[in-house]
């Protein structure tokens, strides 16, 4: 359900590692994941600029990725790895091609973990009023 598109700024001493990493979390992430629609890493023209395309079946699978022991382990690198990062929450556009589900916010269930709750309140997932209107029907 949530889709978003990550745009990072890796500074230029650390490119080559960061490489390493995204490398590493999408071999997590696919083979341990089920919720996780599709988890993209995409160069871009500026030097040092990614980008991270990031979808999930639902809040509970995307906010379980945000705490997973992969993705804990290299916060500390990622803090001195960025000069800038800014989550975009996408939606598809309907019989666009992607084929992935409408980005639509949810509650998480009544027994979800701390952890999840606190992923919730730090990255809410945002969705644009003018995404439903240009496609109230989905």
């Amino acid at each position: 359900m949530p889709t978003l598109l990550t745009h990072i700024l890796v500074k230029p001493h650390a490119q080559e590692r960061w490489e390493e990493i995204l490398r590493d979390m999408v071999r997590h992430t696919h083979a341990e994941e089920p919720g996780c629609l599709r988890y993209e890493y995409w160069r871009g023209q500026e030097p040092g600029r990614y980008y991270a395309l990031l979808s999930f079946e639902d809040v509970q699978a995307f906010y379980a990725h945000q705490v997973s022991a992969y993705h804990d382990h290299y916060l500390d690198d990622f803090a001195d790895m960025f000069s800038d990062m800014r989550l975009e929450w996408i939606d598809p556009v309907t019989d666009g091609g992607s084929g992935l589900p409408r980005t639509l916010s949810a509650a998480l269930d009544d027994d979800a973990p701390a952890k999840l709750r606190t992923q919730l309140a730090l990255y809410p997932i945002l969705v644009a009023q003018w995404w439903r209107d240009a496609d109230p029907g989905s």
